[in-house]
């Protein structure tokens, strides 16, 4: 057992007992291990603090109230036959620390049916009521055959929530396979269906927070139903961020992040699947011990680390569906590599950015000797294929014992630093064979290129083509030309790479006959160096034909999926989005089935997916594969991913052209602190990007003072790295003189957009597109001083609507430019004008980005205030209606939209 997971347990079973008992008891349980005491003494006491158990007065308050309730409130009475809406109470179910439950008969005449009533308890607090209210709103959004669904809600006379759930006759999960006597796979198929009722509260950014076999009826038709979301959480809810935090637990099946009061994802819902998977294996059946592959399982689930469990719900149901289906499971494997992930603890720097390049190079070595042991067949010629295994085993040895603790004075190494070891054991051997030495060049090369180490991979790859070709080993050539090629177009040595390719092919032509799969390796490089050489069609035809040959050879393979996954890349090049995502989900589909979804690969098709998707406008498409990309990444890689930054990036993007401000300003912070992480806590390479992304989005959300902050830092970082004058500079100066409009600092921001309109010229030329867009904005500077001068809002509106004949209908500038003129059209009264505006804005926000996007529900407003002022009221209502929940969820309090709002709902008029 390892140490946290000690602590934990000692911790929850010191819970268990009472509050005088425990230090005593730890004393003696601990008692080999005075620091684990220590952590445990302090999680006892944090406990004690957050719940409340050191407040004497609180907690007498809370024991009478609970005692009055017991004596007062009679389950069998006081509340039985009371109607509640369409349903009458029968019977009282059950009391649980929030709310109790009762069985329920619909008494309308309408239907005949039953459900579980859920009311709260005695004196409820406004946290309590909160809660219900929450678990209620969670309940309606949630459709799923293993979740138990919401019938109903309202409130009773005394304003008290309460929610009619859909009545499960039936026993919890774990007692239902005891009674029945159910084996591993009847089990296993049950908690399936558990994980996908998870699944689905994640997918809606849900954390239940209380998985437990309690919590998980089984009815008589044999399906588990997930009840009881009264202490969930929405991911992105806004009084918690991204990460919830709480104080409600359920020993042994708490995380160890929920017990300690950390913050809370769905990791968390994770482990606590583990922990019932365990349970329910376990139910009924004493002195059982799980069989090695669902151990493996239940101990991968249930890390202590969040990064080190399955990335999802998903993933854990998709090991257990292995299991079932007798395929390998990939905790067994994984755990088999528990002695890597240790070593690489301990030296984080290099494996976060070189794991798949040693096990490469490792990999590679071992291929290596096989491969010539496999070439001599003679006894004399096996003879010399030990002497040179024995050569390459020296090498690889001296790039262990680099890697030694102690070996570097006790600093720990980087992969690079590995590798460079293996070079120098390389050169000190001498070894006499072209064709073995051109191999190991080449897996030393394969592994500068995995760690994007272009100019030694370019150095080392170049030496083995060579030696190959004096050994006469045309494969050995082919594979270090091709991949050679492919480092050269990634560091933008084009013109170099198409040298090598066009003597590969030579070489190709020339030579003796090679097997198809090395002329396919050579196809797929030169279709990598066309995409990026904008040669989509060559592209085209060169990964088309590498996919025939590899197809040809083995359709279910990595090569194959390889290759879809570039051509995916190359249609979405070429303008053909439908295509490209095509390419992209055959490859997804062969890539999960053959290494499964904990993959580096994987991932990387999962991030070019989401891309073209979110080109498609299919956001939430977008963003499940953003989310599935990401968490596989952490998983792998933790904290210290190296394209943490980008990714993250990536994905608040994908969340702010989608709406969702809230959820894309957590993830460009994050983008920021895994770019600061890569820099020793200075201001990252690209931070000057993110802040200003970061600024637009608080934009967005209505706060723009904060906006106004983060510009002004990102102009600084630009003027440091750029100067004062660069185009990246005036970029954000001119985002800045945006912002200043909507908070009324006309003169700072027309001095501004003065400058920004000068230097663009200047760069640009007259005619650019962004010195027309910054010449717009200094006329509506003009008519958002005066709004009710005509002649200001004509002059901007005409030369806005002289700008659009040739623009995108649904470009963002278009669409941006639109709004302003229609809702300063309504200030001087030209309302037919301003409609036009308006719906053609809102219409096109709705069409290019989201039927719900917050941007169309401010326009609304507008358009709610022109029904105002024309007398049609009811549909100025609905208009109302229908933004309310949409800016109240997305906008920031202090938004000027919810003041317009606020306004128009209690005003008459409008204006």
């Amino acid at each position: 057992m390892n140490r946290e997971r000690r602590i934990h347990e000692l911790f929850l079973a010191a819970l268990d007992r009472p509050a005088e008992d425990r230090q005593d008891w730890l004393a003696e349980a601990a008692g080999d291990d005075p620091a684990v005491l220590t952590e445990v003494l302090a999680l006892l006491d944090a406990d004690a603090a957050a719940t409340g158990e050191q407040d004497a007065i609180g907690r007498i308050i809370r024991d009478g109230a609970r005692a009055l309730d017991e004596a007062s409130d009679d389950p069998e009475g006081g509340r039985i036959g009371q109607a509640l809406g369409a349903w009458r109470l029968e019977r009282h179910v059950a009391s649980g620390g929030m709310g109790r439950v009762f069985l329920a008969r619909r008494a309308d005449g309408e239907y005949q049916a039953l459900a579980a009533i859920k009311l709260l308890r005695g004196f409820p607090d406004d946290e309590a009521l909160a809660r219900l209210r929450r678990e209620r709103q969670i309940l309606a959004d949630l459709d799923h055959p293993n979740i138990a669904g919401l019938l109903d809600g309202g409130s009773t006379e005394d304003g008290q929530p309460w929610l009619a759930i859909e009545w499960i006759d039936g026993r919890t999960i774990d007692a239902w396979c005891s009674d029945r006597d159910l084996d591993d796979r009847q089990r296993v198929a049950l908690v399936i269906k558990v994980c996908a009722a998870v699944e689905a509260a994640h997918q809606r950014l849900v954390v239940h927070r209380d998985i437990k076999p309690g919590n998980v009826l089984v009815g008589k038709d044999g399906e588990p139903k997930l009840l009881d979301f009264g202490i969930a959480k929405l991911v992105d809810d806004s009084s918690a961020g991204t990460a919830t935090r709480v104080r409600y637990y359920t020993p042994d099946f708490s995380s160890p992040e929920q017990v300690e009061g950390r913050a809370m994802t769905t990791l968390s819902d994770v482990y606590s699947l583990g922990r019932l998977l365990a349970a329910v294996l376990e139910a009924g059946r004493p002195g059982y011990r799980l069989p090695s592959e669902l151990g493996a399982i239940v101990e991968r689930a249930t890390e202590a680390e969040p990064a080190q469990r399955y990335p999802g719900a998903r993933a854990l149901a998709d090991d257990l569906e292995n299991w079932l289906a007798d395929r390998p499971v990939q905790a067994a494997a994984i755990g088999t590599l528990r002695r890597l992930a240790k070593f690489a603890r301990r030296h984080r720097a290099a494996f976060a950015t070189g794991t798949a390049a040693m096990l490469l190079l490792l990999a590679a070595g071992v291929w290596i000797v096989l491969e010539n042991a496999r070439a001599r067949a003679a006894e004399t010629e096996a003879r010399r294929a030990a002497a040179q295994a024995e050569q390459v085993l020296t090498m690889m040895t001296g790039m262990i014992e680099a890697s030694r603790p102690g070996a570097a004075g006790g600093r720990d190494l980087t992969v690079a630093e590995m590798l460079e070891a293996g070079e120098r054991q390389q050169r000190s051997i001498a070894i006499d064979d072209p064709a073995l030495d051109s191999r190991l060049q080449l897996a030393l090369g394969e592994a500068w290129k995995a760690l994007e180490e272009f100019d030694p991979a370019i150095e080392r790859l170049a030496e083995a083509a060579a030696q190959a070709r004096e050994a006469g080993d045309a494969s050995t050539a082919v594979r270090a030309l091709a991949a050679q090629a492919i480092v050269l177009t990634w560091n933008g040595r084009q013109e170099e790479a198409g040298a090598v390719l066009e003597s590969a092919f030579a070489d190709l032509e020339d030579g003796p006959a090679i097997e198809p799969s090395l002329r396919a390796e050579l196809l797929n490089a030169r279709g990598v160096w066309a995409i990026e050489d904008g040669r989509p069609d060559e592209a085209r035809r060169d990964l088309e034909a590498a996919l025939e040959i590899r197809q040809s050879i083995e359709p279910d393979s990595t090569a194959v999926a390889a290759t879809l996954h570039t051509l995916g890349i190359a249609a979405d090049r070429h303008g053909q989005p439908e295509r490209a995502l095509a390419f992209l989900d055959r490859a997804l589909a062969l890539k999960l089935g053959l290494r499964g979804r904990l993959d580096v690969s994987y991932a990387n098709t999962q991030h070019v997916r989401g891309m073209v998707l979110r080109r498609l406008g299919r956001f939430d498409e977008a963003a499940e594969a953003m989310r599935d990309m990401i968490a596989i990444r952490q998983a792998l890689f933790g904290d210290d991913d190296p394209l943490g930054n980008v990714n993250a990036n990536e994905m608040a993007n994908l969340l702010h052209d989608r709406g969702d401000y809230g959820q894309a300003i957590d993830f460009y912070r994050r983008a920021i602190t895994a770019d600061r992480r890569n820099q020793d806590d200075a201001p990252g390479d690209s931070e000057w990007i993110y802040l200003n992304n970061l600024a637009a989005a608080h934009e967005d959300r209505g706060d723009f003072r904060t906006a106004v902050g983060l510009l002004e830092q990102s102009i600084a970082l630009r003027a440091a790295k750029f100067g004062d004058e660069h185009l990246n500079t005036v970029r954000a100066q001119d985002n800045l003189s945006r912002v200043l409009i909507s908070l009324g600092e006309f003169e700072r921001a027309e001095s501004l957009n003065g400058r920004v309109v000068d230097q663009r010229r200047q760069q640009l030329g007259p005619d650019h597109p962004d010195v027309r867009i910054a010449r717009l904005r200094g006329l509506r500077i003009a008519a958002e001083r005066q709004p009710t001068d005509a002649a200001a809002v004509r002059a901007y509106v005409g030369a806005v609507e002289a700008w659009l004949s040739d623009q995108p209908a649904t470009g963002s500038r278009a669409l941006a430019q639109r709004g302003h003129a229609g809702r300063l059209l309504i200030g001087i009264g030209e309302l037919d004008r301003a409609r036009g505006h308006l719906r053609a804005a809102s219409s096109g926000y709705r069409s290019a980005l989201a039927e719900d996007h917050p941007r169309a529900a401010e326009l609304e407003l507008h358009l709610a205030r022109i029904d105002r002022l024309e007398g049609r009221r009811e549909a100025a209502e609905a208009r109302l209606a229908a933004a309310r929940p949409i800016l109240q969820q997305r906008l920031a309090a202090t938004a000027p939209a919810l003041d317009l709002l606020a306004s128009l709902e209690g005003s008459d008029a409008g204006d």
